[in-house]
């Protein structure tokens, strides 16, 4: 972008005080180091303002500014020793809880651990950048200095095997401390498409299976707010598809304050060709929040029945294809009586 990158906490810092007084309380007023804003907006929003974090100052800031925290590719006793710590002494400091810690973490449920270790050094390049590697040197692999995966930072990152094993891991999460968890799915083996559901068939069975009102300190909800979450991006953004983001308000959406560089994921039926991505053309209408939904899922449509429906989803015959009829109720209710198309699309 062609700016100084001088002071990277100094610059998120102002700019989560920007962000969180627009947003929060519908005017910002700012003559800062780094930014200077002063707009309004229509009126104030219900929304958490939230942002990326690697190491302990970035974690320390959040637990200060931020209404919560987000990870990736951090291992577990990592967030448990150095991140969770760090943003219980920024809480502490400025008086107020500690806010939620969202463990993003990359996950494979695939038995061949060669596969998914190429996998991964395939799909996930982080470790080339240096703020990544110096966060996993901090969490004992000096290895990372290279700029590639060991097959020890793998293992520790990357939550992949079995289903018992992951679903073991996941929990695992939990217990390092971690309120929600943001899965990003690796694909491993010749069958990227079998790799996908298998993956999120299981975060579907974990993600329904957390008890109501399950919860430990400095965490909310585990049912409401702290589910499982999957993502898989198309282009630069997250195409979500999980319980966990889209049904039952189980977690507000955040606004991240420093995005992070993640990788592409092809829709469902490319994943045999690893070279082809083509990410759904979001609706140009203003306003229009259907659109955007439909494309979203569309091409991710077997994924997202394993995750919202995993029991459902292994009971389909997809060999034999499907396919979305989107315009029929509309031509069948057409000239129906107003009650009768009220009736129909509730």
């Amino acid at each position: 972008m062609g700016l100084p990158f001088a002071s990277p906490l100094g610059h998120l810092r102002e700019y989560l005080r920007i962000l969180k007084a627009l947003l929060q309380q519908g005017r910002v007023d700012m003559d800062g180091t780094y930014y200077k804003a002063h707009e309004t907006i229509l009126e104030p929003l219900d929304l958490p303002v939230m942002a990326s974090a690697l190491q302990r100052g970035s974690f320390e800031l959040c637990g200060e500014e931020a209404d919560g925290a987000i990870s990736w590719i951090c291992p577990g006793t990592y967030l448990r020793d150095v991140a969770l710590p760090a943003m219980q002494a920024g809480a502490e400091r400025v008086g107020r809880p500690v806010p939620p810690l969202i463990a993003h973490a990359p996950v494979c449920v695939h038995d061949d651990a060669e596969e998914v270790r190429t996998a991964v050094r395939e799909q996930i390049q982080n470790p080339r950048l240096p703020f990544y590697r110096q966060m996993l040197i901090a969490a004992g692999f000096p290895e990372a200095t290279d700029g590639t995966w060991s097959d020890a930072m793998i293992d520790a990152v990357v939550l992949w095997g079995n289903e018992d094993r992951v679903t073991e891991r996941l929990h695992g999460l939990f217990t390092y401390g971690a309120t929600e968890i943001l899965a990003s799915p690796v694909l491993a083996g010749r069958d990227r498409a079998a790799s996908l559901d298998r993956t999120m068939r299981l975060l579907g069975h974990v993600a329904h299976s957390i008890p109501q009102g399950y919860s430990r300190p400095y965490a909310l909800s585990l049912r409401e707010r702290a589910r499982v979450r999957a993502c898989k991006q198309t282009a630069n953004r997250y195409c979500h598809v999980a319980s966990t983001r889209n049904s039952s308000r189980l977690a507000k959406r955040g606004v991240v304050a420093d995005t992070q560089m993640m990788e592409t994921i092809p829709a469902h039926d490319q994943l045999t060709d690893p070279a082809i991505v083509t990410p759904p053309v979001a609706s140009a209408a203003s306003g229009d929040y259907d659109s955007p939904w439909k494309e979203a899922i569309e091409p991710y449509f077997p994924a997202f029945i394993a995750f919202f429906f995993p029991d459902i989803h292994t009971d389909i015959a997809w060999d034999r294809g499907y396919e979305f009829l989107d315009k029929e109720l509309e031509r069948v209710v057409r000239d129906a009586p107003e009650d009768v198309v009220m009736q129909t699309s509730w």
